[in-house]
């Protein structure tokens, strides 16, 4: 009886280390399906987030070249605000002296001796800038 028993305690025993076995094998299995399950999802996660970066870097390609475009119109502009500045500043100073030429022609006032003769309003026109025709 007592090796009948050694043998049931060993077949006990057995089968136990047996049954741990495979609950240790399924445990294990249905961890790795989790982990592989969540590294699934995030493949899938990176993937999408790498779309929308590449569509994100496409969107700011489009901006910055838009920006480029608005900043050579700009100094375009501003180049041609400066020339018409230039242009105004010179007719203005045109137009001042043109006026001050023709305060000083008024205020000379001719009298009988001294009147001009078409001649001399001539030549005074063409030392202020306007010729006679």
């Amino acid at each position: 009886m007592t090796n009948k028993r050694i043998y049931i305690y060993a077949a006990a025993m057995i089968a136990a280390i047996a049954l741990t076995i495979m609950i240790s094998n399924a445990w294990t299995d249905r961890k790795i399906a989790a982990i592989e399950k969540r590294a699934e999802q995030q493949s899938a996660a990176a993937e999408a987030a790498d779309q929308r970066a590449n569509e994100a870097e496409k969107k700011a390609a489009s901006f910055e070249e838009k920006i480029n475009y608005l900043e050579a119109q700009a100094a375009e502009t501003e180049r041609y605000r400066r020339t018409q500045n230039e242009d105004l500043k010179k007719i203005s100073a045109d137009t001042d002296a043109a006026r001050r030429n023709v305060e000083r022609v008024r205020r000379t006032r001719p009298n009988a001796a001294n009147a001009p003769t078409v001649t001399d309003t001539c030549r005074e026109l063409a030392r202020a800038g306007y010729g006679c025709e």
